[in-house]
């Protein structure tokens, strides 16, 4: 039976009825169970407790499986909107620690999770002189295929033993799946270093394909240092790479980045850079990014936000600097064409000195509509933004009872125009899941909020274990 949402007068979470007596043992596979969607009224009871120090992150389309959003649980929408919940995600397997950092499911792979543990930190030193930071990780990859787990193999990841990690996967053409695995050893910071050392690096960001039994690099040997960010389906045989290129100086330290856009053709296995967007006029840009970007596979049309540094800050790290101009672009064809984001009165800039506007995510609804969600310097929930052929039109995001502001960090839509994104709410040492819907043309609250005392909670009840 159909389940219309758009009836449902409630917020996402999970009920105790399908979790009681369900925790996994020790050692025991991940499990997906259905969850439902329960209103905000009534009082707590013993039933149902509250989930905190968790999240929900990246939020995607799968093909065949609805959306699927992931984080310290993995939740699933179907495409009639039923949602499902899959639990057992803490330490899911025999000698596999951590939480899943990446998700998705493709026909021919099955399901496939990066569980990330962190990492540990190896300083490299010439006599008593840090010179550099390793920090080694521990990913592994489990996979999900006719009803049977696995650990599945690691790719075999070149001059970069461990440090890497594993962060973003995407369906493959072929029924297999796509892993971007960035090298972390560079990526550290230190007081010692003021700036990252990246000579003797031969990488930064890798392609790698996996048939369901081995990892293959799709990495031209000409790429250089280039770090991904998104990775996104263009056409039914191209996928899309943003992120950013880097240069390094004569002594071996960052220099500057530049924002980098590359197409993968997985009918001939062609990898093709774009040009460069142009900067904004009459500005001295030091470093530039694509933090986030979306596809428009329905019309072949590529949406990317870029960021500009125009001011030196100093950066320690490749992941830290000041952004003080941002800009969504859009690539159909051949030629790039430049939006500037809606205008702020003056009125909502504080510190004109210090103003600054930064995407945190891109999405594309069906109608080809790029959204954008922003974070800016004030401390306030910004509403999510629709580019429409009449320009710029914003969207509330709902109040939060208890919290002052909050910024939703992914985004995605489904084929019937339903939206759902994510944000993460912290405090107190814990962590606490936002989901936000989109229906009937605004966006609501899709998880449930309690309130008691001093403590405040959101997201998905019940036990994770």
């Amino acid at each position: 039976m159909h389940v219309n949402l758009r009836r449902i007068v409630g917020q996402l979470a999970l009920s105790a009825g399908l979790v009681a007596g369900m925790a996994a043992s020790a050692g025991a596979w991940p499990y997906e169970i259905p969850a439902k969607w329960v209103g905000h009224g009534g009082a707590l009871g013993d039933a149902i407790r509250p989930m905190v120090n968790m999240t929900l992150d990246d939020v995607d389309y799968v093909s065949g499986k609805g959306i699927m959003i992931n984080g310290t649980a993995i939740l699933r929408i179907d495409d009639e909107g039923k949602p499902y919940v899959t639990l057992g995600t803490r330490d899911p397997a025999p000698n596999v620690r951590g939480a899943p950092m990446a998700v998705t499911w493709a026909p021919k792979a099955g399901l496939v999770m990066v569980v990330g543990c962190g990492a540990a930190f190896r300083p490299e030193k010439q006599g008593e002189k840090v010179v550099r930071i390793h920090r080694v990780g521990c990913d592994q990859v489990l996979q999900r295929r006719e009803g049977k787990w696995r650990v599945a193999p690691l790719p075999d990841v070149p001059s970069a033993p461990r440090e890497w990690t594993m962060w973003r996967l995407l369906p493959a053409r072929d029924g297999g799946v796509y892993g971007i695995v960035t090298n972390r050893g560079p990526m550290t910071i230190t007081p010692d270093i003021p700036r990252p050392r990246l000579d003797g690096i031969e990488w930064i960001s890798r392609l790698y394909h996996f048939d369901g039994e081995v990892w293959r690099d799709r990495t031209p040997s000409w790429i250089g240092l280039v770090e991904f960010s998104t990775v996104c389906r263009l056409s039914d045989h191209e996928i899309a790479l943003a992120g950013r290129s880097i240069t390094v100086r004569a002594d071996g330290f960052l220099d500057r980045f530049d924002p980098w856009m590359g197409i993968y053709d997985e009918a001939n296995g062609d990898f093709t850079q774009l040009p460069r967007p142009p900067f904004p006029a009459g500005v001295n840009v030091l470093r530039a990014r694509f933090p986030a970007a979306a596809c428009d596979s329905a019309r072949g049309r590529l949406w990317a936000a870029a960021d500009y540094v125009m001011h030196e800050v100093g950066p320690r790290a490749l992941n830290l600097f000041s952004i003080e101009e941002s800009r969504l672009y859009s690539y159909e064809g051949s030629q790039w064409r430049a939006f500037d984001l809606p205008e702020r009165p003056a009125e909502e800039i504080p510190d004109p000195d210090n103003a600054f506007r930064h995407v945190l995510a891109v999405a594309v609804s069906p109608d080809g509509s790029p959204w954008l969600s922003l974070e800016t310097d004030n401390a306030r929930t910004e509403p999510l933004w629709r580019l429409t052929p009449e320009g710029w039109r914003s969207y509330p995001l709902p109040e939060i009872r208890g919290v002052k502001f909050y910024y939703p960090q992914s985004m995605a839509f489904d084929p019937r125009g339903e939206g759902w994104a994510t944000a993460t709410l912290f405090g107190g040492g814990e962590a606490y899941p936002l989901l936000l819907h989109f229906h009937d043309d605004r966006w609501e609250q899709q998880n449930w909020t309690w309130s008691w005392w001093r403590q405040r909670g959101f997201g998905l009840f019940g036990q994770l274990r």
